[in-house]
């Protein structure tokens, strides 16, 4: 069970560690949605 979670999670962090690109436009989302919340 814990092989597979580690699994699943290097496959989902492996286009961010690709593309940094990515994370920033993924960060400045999160960070919008945030001020929008509030």
């Amino acid at each position: 069970m814990q092989h597979l979670t580690s699994s699943t999670n290097l496959s989902f962090m492996e286009p961010f560690q690709m593309n940094p690109l990515f994370v920033t436009m993924t960060a400045i989302m999160i960070t919008l949605l945030g001020f929008a919340i509030i």
